[in-house]
């Protein structure tokens, strides 16, 4: 009985995660677009790693972590993206060009890791985004 409560609560959990991650995705979506953003690809998931946003920007091809608050319990959004998450982003870009490398127009753009930090406190409707550029983008890699 216990473990199917536990297993309740955590989809539960899971699925109130996801929707708020939708939520703040559309919200980073609609941001981008306006920046000149053209989306590429929303939730790009291989086996050990995701990324919310992938899109082209010019002469990039941005690899997009996206970080919605309603409170600062959990710290800044940009200071989640911690060392391991990085590499898992690095590791799922890098994924990402390989699956990619005879699609011309992909190839030719320099990757870019941004991530994009939305607060949205529950009384406001209009949220404050940070965005953040070009982090440790040297360490993708091409094969």
């Amino acid at each position: 009985m216990t473990m199917k409560l536990f297993n309740f609560l955590s989809k539960k959990d899971n699925t109130s995660n996801r929707s708020i991650g939708y939520k703040g995705e559309k919200i980073a979506c609609k941001y981008l677009k306006k920046h000149g953003y053209k989306i590429l690809k929303r939730n790009y998931q291989i086996r050990g790693g995701e990324i919310d946003i992938i899109a082209r920007h010019q002469n990039q091809l941005a690899f997009i972590e996206v970080k919605y608050r309603t409170n600062f319990s959990y710290g800044s959004g940009v200071s989640a993206v911690n060392n391991k998450k990085l590499a898992n982003i690095i590791y799922t870009a890098e994924r990402f060009l390989n699956d990619n490398q005879q699609n011309k127009s992909l190839s030719s753009l320099e990757p870019a890791i941004e991530v994009i930090e939305i607060y949205q406190q529950k009384n406001n409707k209009k949220p404050t985004i940070n965005h953040y550029k070009d982090l440790n983008t040297s360490k993708v890699k091409r094969k």
